[in-house]
């Protein structure tokens, strides 16, 4: 201890000194919390901004994916239905319905089944709704395999009309509707339907499209 110092004034420095100590240390360690905790948070931020960046380019990249698809997969559907001259004598007549690929790549596993419907008129719906609903079952379908891009196939039917039918066509008795579903599959293994309709018009002795539009699910 120096000499002049009294023995009380020295232990009050040495307290001091030692609380100036522990309060600096206080504010060093404060300090180190208060910069971890902002490193924390830019870290946490970063990633946000990362996993937000991250998250953009997948759903860019998803949908350039489902765009391509889209342009490439294969669109089936039906051109025309045609069909010989309707006679009352013949009760099972046969039409032949025009499939066609318009797509830029095959489609797979086609299957198709169609059906003739007579429905009394006048009728106020054209097709009347009730004739799509046996076409939602492949029950009955027939396979017709794989249509290459830009190709064709005709598909034969067999209807069963019964005698005397052209008669009431022919006098606006009766209206004649050929219908049917078209199921295939694209490249990318995704399943797709067609539902198709035409309607007899005896003026001109063949099909024409009916006035209610195709149905498809078009993704």
């Amino acid at each position: 201890m120096p000499l002049g110092v009294p023995p009380i004034a020295a232990q009050g420095a040495l307290t001091e000194q030692r609380l100036a100590r522990e309060h600096a240390a206080r504010e060093a360690q404060h300090a180190r919390e208060l910069a971890n905790e902002a490193m924390e948070a830019n870290s946490q931020q970063s990633m946000a901004a990362l996993e937000a960046s991250a998250k953009q380019s997948r759903a860019a990249l998803d949908a350039n994916i489902e765009q391509n698809r889209l342009d490439q997969r294969a669109w089936v559907g039906t051109t025309a239905a045609v069909g010989g001259s309707l006679d009352s004598k013949d009760p099972f007549p046969k039409f032949r319905v025009i499939i066609t690929n318009t797509g830029k790549t095959p489609a797979i596993f086609v299957e198709s089944k169609v059906m003739t419907t007579t429905a009394v008129k006048p009728f106020t719906d054209n097709p009347p709704a009730f004739m799509y609903s046996a076409l939602n079952s492949k029950t009955g379908a027939i396979q017709l395999g794989a249509i290459m891009p830009s190709a064709t196939i005709g598909m034969i039917h067999t209807a069963g009309l019964g005698e005397g039918y052209a008669t009431k066509i022919e006098t606006g008795q009766m209206g004649l509707f050929l219908q049917g579903t078209i199921w295939y599959k694209d490249i990318f293994n995704r399943e797709h339907w067609t539902k198709y309709c035409y309607s007899f018009e005896y003026a001109v002795n063949g099909f024409g499209a009916c006035s209610k539009q195709d149905e498809n699910n078009a993704q």
